[in-house]
């Protein structure tokens, strides 16, 4: 099929003489007054356009019904306006274009409120729409970006959990941030939501995209989507308000959200994705104007530096334009404090500086923050230098960009999981000093910063995997992401000390602070929302974590060359020169103007490896005596002891920050947080066995916990002190004591193996990582079956022991793996354009993009419809290819079709749904019902989309003669595009432990029946005990 290039060439025209009507009014959209609403659209190669009036914003609701359809007046530089008189407030719209003889109906690209799912823009009274108090309402800013410490979080994680203690009516919505002490399952000790963001001490937070966007159906309730699918960017997602039909109900509440926020003293940062739209070919821009908002490829179809199927046009005029408006109406009708640009590199580097020229012009607009992704996610359709990293130098010094070498220096490559960085003692050093000085062009090798106010200092945020899970996947081979690891714990404590310390503004995922898990989910923009939700239980369990964190701020807001905008702080870095694999340190010291009110000289030590580590520190006029405000277990701005001499020691995989003793003193910082420390101690010797500590303002309530971690070896015997109570200024000590466990400790050693094959001489191959697992003797374990790529469980090679009880030897549990075989291609396609005859053109591409046609040739193999309506199915003898969707009605007159935004078609492989919003793939459950011989009693295979909503259940099965042992823990779930194996283990009924046949050779056949008879006598013994229990 020759796709025509008239597209691209309509696109250079259209950069080049549609540019020429630049409109520079800042009127477009529904201008409102009580007396009139005068509409403006800007479309140059309209033929004709029509605004059309409705009274609902959907055709579902009561009353629904068009208005009036008016023909629009053009005007000069290719604008289209009509003036309706009287007040029209609360009506909704669209506008009819006609361009090349085709009429679209469109929402206005610059509308303000929109009715449910965004499709019709409603004239709204905006006045009407502020909460009170909102004209008091004031911008929360910073001298510098480098000042702040922004905590990013979507709307809906934020209070979900059943354990936020959020209101049910406002869980998951705006209005969670608007409730004021909640606290953790409404118990009124940890705190929860607005107030728990208050005693961690972040200054911002950044909302994922708060915008209108397409993947969420707003009339229904319970999906996900993180939103970086554009539709009305000018307007708040309905999904997060109470009401979605009713235009003003999201823009009052995300008011409300705001005003909440910054009544906390806490600033928002807005995530905005102008780099693509959901759609281009549907999108709203492209109906008003086609070809112009988007680069667009020489054949004709849509660039795609976005990696959504298509790219904005930043460098022509008017949407050059449209992002400055928009930014600047974020600012001045919601008071945002500061914007985070989606993939920032696709946009050229002149608009970006116009942007920040147009913010600096308002009101305190110098203040606002700028920041994005310096890179893209494809090949850039312009040859305009745009913002990726290596053109950060042509930006502004205020507009800041994500440091990608700090956060791969300090845990490893964020696209490997297995990948270590300095923390997981890896040898980083020299990439983790050049990322402590914010990568800046002055002072490092290879930087790219002009200095720190360009730089996101940072290791997490929602892409990727959280630090937590990373930390599991690279340190760990078991796969345990909600079990507590102390010494996961430290190297969490270790990440954020060098990151939040080091020079730039300060960036975190929401709950990396408490070893916020999505189990082992890298991609989790549409998963379920148990794996999306913050669990707030999360920060009980790891309360010292929190603390941590919080002090880790305080420490970064006391010293102002951490924050510094400018290189002067990292050139009076003095690093030490016995640095070793898994040792960094270096000296700071202040500026003459600032030794009055804080510290005069810090040293910062950071120890990877396993072992105490003694470093020789350097510098100008070094101290001789260090106050420790942090180590291994707390930070802060009080002291935590002293050290002498500038020869230090410093624990294995911990950090320690110094202050010279002279100034800490005379300074005198003061502190609201009050000190609870937990010690777990073995109660014979008197040893700590481990420590923790909490922190919270005086009156706040605490609790404490035994250490599960210890059960294995030690018992518990007692706790001396309050195990809850509240904080004090006087710091308190709780004490668990321990019994150590003097029996024996098992092991079990799970491996995961491809069977050999004689025949081929091939040996038996571990593909994947072993687990070994420890209990005491006598206890019960059992052993998880991993997931493999491009492999399945071989159900005829079962080991007997998947569950078992531990012994005093070791023992080892092999699980077979064979070669996944490919599952055929079925095709299922929503015919959302109600097309009478639907066909696939199924074909695979080669090296130089030529197809191979699978299916019958253009327009396809007519697809057969399914049973569910409006879908259609095809089944293709391929595992995977590209398909093109054709109207097979009439293949004469032309094939109309539906490519996909990428132009090449859609990739499929396995099962798939393609229902317009993307492609949805099958998720398989198998669940084995094993029995403790090895025997497999049944399995069950299940199917379902792995659409991040559609859950699996399996049920335990019943068997005369085996016992379930233990419920698996993903019994029920989400179905996922990876094999999950449900694994039911069982034990023999009546089975005497131990206990075998004996060999009877020798014996006569009177001594062989008399030995059988008193073997059925016991079992029948141990039967009828049974029954009663005993």
């Amino acid at each position: 099929m020759t796709v025509p290039n008239t597209a691209y060439a309509a696109e250079k025209k259209y950069s080049h003489e549609l540019d020429k009507q630049y409109y520079d009014g800042n009127d477009l959209g529904a201008n409102y007054t009580k007396e009139k609403t005068t509409f403006k659209v800007w479309a140059p190669s309209a033929e004709k356009v029509y605004l059309k009036r409705y009274t609902t914003g959907s055709d579902i609701e009561q009353g629904a019904r068009v208005i009036s359809n008016l023909k629009m007046l053009k005007g000069d530089n290719g604008i289209w306006y009509y003036t309706v008189f009287g007040d029209i407030k609360n009506t909704y719209y669209t506008y009819i274009v006609t361009t090349d003889g085709k009429a679209q109906e469109t929402c206005d690209i610059y509308a303000k409120a929109v009715g449910v799912n965004g499709n019709r823009a409603m004239v709204v009274d905006l006045d009407s729409t502020d909460p009170d108090g909102w004209d008091k309402d004031k911008h929360i800013t910073y001298d510098s970006p480098t000042d702040t410490v922004v905590w990013e979080v979507h709307v809906r994680d934020f209070s979900i959990s059943p354990d936020s203690g959020v209101t049910d009516a406002n869980k998951g919505k705006y209005l969670a941030f608007t409730e004021k002490g909640t606290t953790l399952n409404s118990q009124g000790v940890i705190s929860t939501g607005i107030d728990y963001l208050k005693e961690l001490g972040v200054t911002h937070v950044q909302l994922l995209p708060v915008f209108d966007y397409a993947t969420i159906d707003e009339t229904q309730d319970g999906a996900f989507n993180w939103g970086y699918d554009p539709k009305n960017y000018n307007v708040p997602e309905g999904s997060y308000s109470s009401d979605p039909y009713d235009g003003n109900v999201r823009i009052n509440e995300f008011k409300q959200m705001i005003k909440a926020l910054h009544d906390a003293g806490i600033g928002v940062i807005m995530d905005v994705v102008y780099n693509h739209t959901y759609t281009a070919k549907d999108s709203s821009f492209q109906k008003t104007v086609p070809n112009y908002y988007y680069r667009m490829n020489k054949d004709g179809t849509f660039s795609d530096a976005s990696g959504c199927g298509n790219e904005t046009a930043s460098e022509h005029a008017m949407f050059r334009k449209y992002m400055i408006d928009s930014i600047l109406y974020w600012i001045q009708e919601y008071h945002i404090d500061g914007f985070r640009f989606d993939l920032m590199g696709v946009h050229d580097v002149t608009t970006m500086n116009k942007i920040r020229e147009a913010v600096d012009k308002l009101d305190g607009g110098k203040k606002i923050i700028l920041y994005g992704e310096p890179w893209t996610g494809g090949t850039i359709g312009t040859s305009q230098a745009t913002a990726v990293q290596s053109n950060i130098n042509k930006l502004d010094n205020r507009i800041g960009a994500f440091n990608d070498k700090i956060r791969d220096a300090i845990k490893g490559d964020v696209f490997i999981a297995a990948n270590t960085g300095f923390v997981q003692q890896g040898t980083n050093d020299s990439d983790v000093i050049d990322s402590i000085q914010a990568n800046n062009t002055k002072t490092t090798t290879g930087g790219w910063a002009n200095q720190p106010s360009q730089c996101v200092s940072y290791v997490s945020a929602h892409d990727n995997y959280t630090l937590y899970d990373k930390l599991v996947l690279s340190a760990r081979t078991d796969q345990n992401f909600t079990d507590r690891d102390d010494e996961l714990v430290d190297m969490n404590k270790l990440t954020g000390a060098m990151y939040i310390t080091s020079q730039g503004l300060t960036f975190m995922q929401a709950g990396e602070e408490f070893a916020r898990t999505k189990k082992g989910d890298e991609n989790s923009y549409k998963s379920s929302t148990s794996i999306n939700m913050l669990s707030w239980s999360n920060v009980e369990k790891y309360r010292d974590l929190v603390s941590y964190y919080s002090g880790l701020i305080e420490i970064k807001k006391a010293f102002s060359p951490f924050r510094d905008a400018t290189t002067g702080a990292c050139e009076r870095m003095v690093f030490a020169e016995n640095n070793s694999d898994g040792l960094v340190a270096y000296t700071l010291t202040n500026t003459e103007k600032k030794l009055k009110s804080e510290w005069s000289q810090v040293a910062l030590i950071f120890n990877s490896s396993t072992e105490e580590k003694e470093v020789t520190l350097k510098g100008d006029k070094l101290p001789s005596e260090w106050t420790i405000i942090a180590n291994k277990t707390s930070a802060g701005v009080k002291s935590l002891g002293t050290v002498k001499g500038n020869t230090v020691k410093v624990d294995a995989g911990s950090a320690l920050i110094l202050v010279d003793k002279s100034s800490f003193e005379k300074i005198n910082l003061t502190s609201d947080k009050c000190k609870v420390t937990i010690e777990y101690k073995d109660k014979a010797t008197d040893e700590i066995i481990s420590s923790q500590v909490i922190t919270g303002k005086e009156g706040g309530k605490f609790t404490t916990s035994k250490d599960e971690s210890l059960n294995l070896r030690y018992d518990f015997d007692s706790v001396r002190g309050n195990e809850s109570g509240t904080f004090t200024k006087a710091d308190q000590t709780v004490t668990y004591y321990y019994n150590k466990f003097d029996g024996a400790v098992g092991k079990v050693t799970v491996k995961y193996m491809r069977a050999g094959d004689e025949a081929f001489g091939m040996a038996a191959q571990e593909i994947a990582s072993s687990v070994t697992i420890e209990g005491r003797e006598g206890t019960a374990y059992t052993t998880t079956v991993k997931t493999i790529d491009g492999f399945e469980l071989d159900l005829e090679k079962l080991p007997d022991n998947t569950a078992g009880t531990f012994t005093g030897e070791e023992l080892e549990v092999v699980y077979y793996y064979k070669t996944k075989e490919a599952d055929k291609l079925v095709i299922n396609y929503y015919n959302k354009n109600g097309w009478e005859k639907v066909g696939a053109y199924v074909f695979t591409l080669d090296d130089d993009d030529k197809r191979n046609v699978i299916s019958a040739k253009s327009p396809g193999t007519e697809m057969k419809k399914s049973s569910e309506d409006g879908w259609y199915t095809l089944t293709i003898d391929a595992s995977e290819a590209y398909c093109i969707f054709t109207n097979m009605k009439d293949p004469k007159k032309g094939i109309k079709t539906d490519k996909s935004s990428t132009g090449k078609g859609y990739s499929l492989r396995g099962t798939c749904w393609v229902d317009g919003d993307g492609v949805i793939y099958s998720g398989k459950v198998t669940a084995v019902y094993i029995g403790d011989d090895g025997k497999v009693l049944d399995k069950k295979v299940m199917t379902g989309k792995a659409d991040g909503t559609s859950s699996y259940t399996t049920e335990a099965m019943k068997f005369d003669d085996y016992e379930l042992v233990k419920t698996p823990a993903n019994a029920n779930g989400v179905y996922t595009e990876n094999d999950i194996y449900v694994i039911y283990n069982y034990s023999e009924k009546y089975k005497v432990p131990g206990f075998a046949m004996p060999l009877v050779i020798g014996l006569s056949s009177a001594a062989v029946v008399s030995f059988a008879g008193a073997v059925i006598a016991l079992i029948s013994t141990r039967k009828r005990k049974a029954k009663r229990g005993s």
